[in-house]
């Protein structure tokens, strides 16, 4: 029974659907001169009609002497737009490591994981030896507080670190210092003397202190810590629901006042305090329509490029990462009535009209905000999510220049990577786009060159890529998908 179960809990990560031989992938490298681009610069957050010298994998300033050279590949860009490199700046890779490929084929160069395992480690290590991927930032896994039964159940099925006191949080953080996690993640359980020791220890080992905001804090708990990031924009949301529940309900017509009134207050001192949150926005969106009209939603997005283990998922875990109808995490209960349907529906789009509000608030009040897309939790597709999360925001009215600009360089600064700009001295960490994402959103996907440090990927080999990670998924695929696939 121990091996079935173990098995299944694989499968449900991923961790049983065929690996691509990323080995076979014949990936050029060389130094380049890529000429007549606009490129991006991240001051301005606008194009200038430039050139580009990459030597080992690093940008360098042009010079005469330097360019004539026969080792240097000369790419004419015909007036395409080169940007840096995006992030994605919250996802589960779990035990799916063809993940990898996908983010590179959308132009997506980091990421940062955000339950992290030494298996990720270990592949974070291999990509910086060259295996194709993106840069991997790992933060520690989930951290909470259990009972001691609740705590094994936990750290078994889920991966989480249960942690109860100031002795066990500086043991742990000790640990995930020592194996080379950048980051510890907080969760929602994590009971207040355990996240102010966790404070105090992030600090001393140089360790990011990122995550939810666990139920046992306030907002005076989270500004005298060392948190420095808030993990999705519901956070905020939570935090007010708990505060206006004393008073009223989450679906009353003033609930919405409230979350702009409460978001305007705290703004100041999330900008002051430098705390930077994940929008997640897409996501959370998503909720009603995987509740009430799931078939619809999973023909919307590249379904096909999903782990079929962790889509399938199996019914013996309740909250397991499962996408498709009777796994989905986001599921109804059962046996609800019409009247309990109604309000369920009348809730969640609350909830989504809220998180909108909060993500449109914090922008206007200049705090940091990051795209960023829980990727692997339903129907968030490694690599095409990113897209859907940059569109969600683009439709809220926040600009072009400041998406890519989110996206790029912020990220790249607050995770102290030489990354996100295209300057002398930046790894070359860059995107050739056939359009103008100023003009058009959606030109931000209309990919035609990847460069990776001292690796290059044409179109045609980003699309070989994607039928390798296709066909991989097909040999692994149990639950026929053709009724949702576009």
């Amino acid at each position: 029974m121990a091996f079935f179960y173990n098995r299944g809990l694989r499968r449900i990560n991923g961790g049983l659907t065929k690996k691509v031989d990323w080995s076979s992938i014949d990936i050029p490298s060389s130094d380049v001169l890529l000429s007549n681009a606009f490129i991006w610069d991240s001051d301005s957050l606008l194009f200038r009609k430039g050139a580009v010298l990459i030597q080992n994998g690093i940008i360098q300033p042009i010079e005469s002497n330097r360019v004539t050279s026969s080792d240097i590949q000369m790419i004419d860009a015909q007036g395409q737009y080169l940007i840096p490199g995006l992030i994605d700046y919250h996802i589960h890779l779990f035990e799916s490591p063809n993940d990898l490929l996908l983010y590179l084929a959308n132009g997506i160069t980091q990421v940062r994981e955000m339950s992290g395992t030494d298996v990720h480690l270990r592949w974070q290590l291999e990509i910086k030896s060259g295996r194709p991927g993106p840069d991997l930032y790992v933060i520690s896994p989930r951290l909470s507080s259990f009972s001691t039964l609740e705590g094994w159940k936990a750290e078994y099925t889920q991966g989480y670190n249960n942690i109860s006191n100031q002795k066990s949080a500086r043991k742990s953080l000790i640990r995930y210092k020592e194996k080379g996690f950048q980051g510890v993640k907080i969760h929602s359980g994590l009971n207040l003397e355990s996240y102010q020791a966790m404070s105090v220890l992030s600090d001393s080992l140089d360790l990011q202190m990122v995550g939810h905001l666990p139920k046992s804090i306030t907002f005076d708990d989270l500004w005298a810590s060392n948190q420095s990031d808030i993990a999705h924009t519901e956070e905020l949301l939570l935090v007010f629901k708990r505060e206006y529940e004393e008073v009223g309900k989450v679906i009353d017509a003033d609930f919405l006042t409230y979350v702009q009134k409460r978001t305007l207050e705290i703004a100041p001192e999330l900008l002051r305090q430098d705390i930077s949150v994940n929008t997640n926005l897409w996501l959370i969106q998503s909720f009603v329509s995987q509740k009430f009209d799931l078939n619809n939603q999973l023909s919307q997005i590249h379904l096909q490029y999903a782990n079929p283990g962790i889509t399938e998922s199996k019914k013996f875990l309740r909250n397991g990462p499962g996408w498709l109808p009777g796994v989905n995490r986001y599921r109804l209960p059962k046996n609800l009535n019409d009247q309990e349907i109604q309000k369920e529906k009348k809730y969640w789009n609350t909830y989504a009209k809220a998180c909108e509000r909060i993500v449109k608030t914090l922008a206007e009040s200049k705090v940091t905000l990051i795209p960023a897309t829980d990727a692997n939790l339903p129907l968030s597709v490694p690599g095409f999510g990113f897209y859907d999360e940059i569109n969600s925001l683009h439709a809220l009215g926040i600009p072009a220049k400041d998406l890519l600009h989110w996206a790029t360089d912020i990220p790249a600064h607050r995770m102290g990577s030489k990354t996100g700009r295209i300057e002398p001295g930046y790894k070359a960490n860059l995107v050739l786009l056939k359009g103008n994402p100023l003009e058009n959103i959606k030109h931000l996907n209309n990919i035609s060159l990847v460069i990776k440090g001292k690796q290059i990927y044409e179109r045609k080999l980003l699309d070989q890529i994607l039928e390798m990670v296709l066909d991989s998924n097909e040999e692994s695929r149990s639950i026929d998908i053709k009724q949702y696939t576009r």
